[in-house]
């Protein structure tokens, strides 16, 4: 328990420059105050100078094909790009390009299989909501033989891939299969 003289000692201590404190604690809350509705109040003006919400489609977003660090297995896939519609402030989906957004077709799980579907991941830039890929999926085909029955030479050099199609020797890392099929000799 706390004896007399020493609530008195906390007393003092209190009320000793009393006016300053007073000070003190009005002039910190008037400045978060001021500090509150200058953030709000900016806020508020980025959001209406955006302009009104819209949606886009941005087509010939290229795929991009991952794999586990052990696959040395060569891909055929089709479609080699898709159209992704976004939503977001009408001013900011003015400057929005293809490659901003990224879609991955994750082929970690697949074991196997010649040929397969696989579901796409898109991601966009944080101003934008996602909201449609056309296709959702593509068509997977492994080794020398793509999903539609056509057999491809192996070894095939990427440099002489047709134009519809992709073939993609993917070692340890994820390559957007666009940086390949567009070389020509």
């Amino acid at each position: 328990m706390i004896t007399r003289s020493q609530f008195r000692s906390l007393l003092a201590r209190l009320v000793d420059n009393l006016g300053w404190k007073i000070v003190s604690l009005l002039l910190s809350i008037g400045l978060w105050i001021v500090i509150r509705i200058a953030v709000v109040e900016e806020y508020e003006a980025s959001q209406v100078n955006r302009g009104p919400m819209a949606i886009r489609q941005i087509q010939n977003v290229p795929i991009i094909i991952q794999t586990s660090s052990t696959d040395t297995n060569r891909y055929v896939i089709e479609p080699q790009v898709v159209a992704v519609s976004v939503e977001g402030q009408s001013v900011l989906l003015e400057t929005l390009d293809a490659t901003r957004i990224r879609v991955v077709a994750d082929l970690t799980q697949q074991a196997g299989e010649e040929a397969f579907a696989v579901a796409l991941e898109v991601e966009v830039p944080d101003d934008f909501a996602f909201r449609s890929c056309q296709p959702q999926s593509i068509r997977v085909g492994r080794g020398g033989q793509d999903c539609f029955g056509l057999v491809l030479p192996l070894p095939l050099p990427a440099s002489r891939v047709a134009s519809s199609m992709a073939l993609i020797r993917l070692d340890s890392f994820a390559t957007p299969f666009h940086a390949i099929s567009n070389a020509v000799p």
